[in-house]
């Protein structure tokens, strides 16, 4: 009893130290000096944080680089975590999906530790980074995606536009429109890094049929509408300029469902207005 006892109030002390996120973190003494008190691996150190929904512990080990193996890779498509740090975003992206409210306040707060996680190119952690990413940019806090264009989060991303597994192109596609929607500020800063090429290129390269590439249709309408929901005739002539033509013309409407089809309509019907509205000026 007192032993049990004595380890949760070492716990309580230890968490309560930890109020803002740093990524100077001592790993090696860090691990050392939780084994000692909690008597317990990193692994579960970290598993009891999230058991606890502390998120703001969690932030602080993004850093840490001590290994773990066999550790199973969620969602199934991305690499295996390879280190505690790795582990600890993955915990955090599937948290910032089931409790948004409680963690973007600490993910807000290291934006730019975020963000350079995409610079180190470490894959295991790259993919996790941009899925929380994925759901960070659901967020309502306009500052997020303000912050991140800020930060050139584009400039960053975009190159992952070609990587070889659709799921993550996926994600990276989507991530950046639910930065730029419905600002045209942030649209024309997504255009201007090139970022119409790398998305036709996305949709060249996956099904023209199926959720993927409806989603991939939305990213080019929220493209191309401004906060009022109207059609920004010059970013519809950046989209025409840069279109393949070939992927529209290899475009089946009998493979896709009635949702699909709609959303490939309304995105002619964009096109096309601009068509219009030139021929009558």
């Amino acid at each position: 009893m007192g032993c049990c006892q004595n380890r949760s109030e070492l716990f309580t002390a230890e968490t309560k130290s930890l109020r803002k996120p740093s990524f100077d973190y001592q790993t090696e003494d860090s691990s050392h000096e939780f084994r000692s008190m909690m008597d317990t691996t990193m692994i579960d150190y970290l598993k009891m944080c999230r058991e606890k929904r502390n998120w703001e512990v969690i932030c602080t080990l993004i850093s840490n680089q001590q290994s773990v193996f066999d550790i199973k890779p969620v969602p199934s498509w991305t690499f295996r975590p390879k280190t505690i740090g790795c582990l600890a975003l993955q915990y955090l992206a599937r948290a910032c999906k089931r409790f948004p409210q409680e963690t973007n306040p600490f993910l807000a707060e290291i934006l730019p530790a975020l963000v350079d996680i995409i610079q180190e190119g470490k894959q295991d952690k790259v993919e996790q980074v941009m899925i929380l990413f994925s759901h960070l940019t659901i967020s309502e806090e306009r500052n997020i995606r303000k912050n991140l264009v800020e930060l050139l989060f584009f400039n960053q991303v975009l190159p992952m536009f070609l990587e070889e597994k659709f799921e993550f192109r996926q994600i990276c596609a989507v991530t950046c429109a639910r930065i730029y929607k419905n600002c045209t500020e942030r649209q024309r800063k997504f255009i201007d890094a090139d970022g119409i090429t790398n998305l036709m290129q996305v949709i060249s390269m996956g099904p023209l049929r199926g959720r993927f590439f409806s989603e991939l249709i939305q990213c080019v309408i929220d493209l191309i509408l401004d906060e009022n929901k109207e059609p920004n005739l010059e970013h519809v002539g950046f989209v025409i300029t840069y279109i393949d033509l070939n992927v529209v013309n290899n475009v089946d409407i009998s493979m896709m469902s009635d949702a699909v089809r709609d959303k490939f309509f309304n995105l002619i019907s964009l096109l096309q207005s601009y068509k219009a509205n030139n021929t009558t000026n």
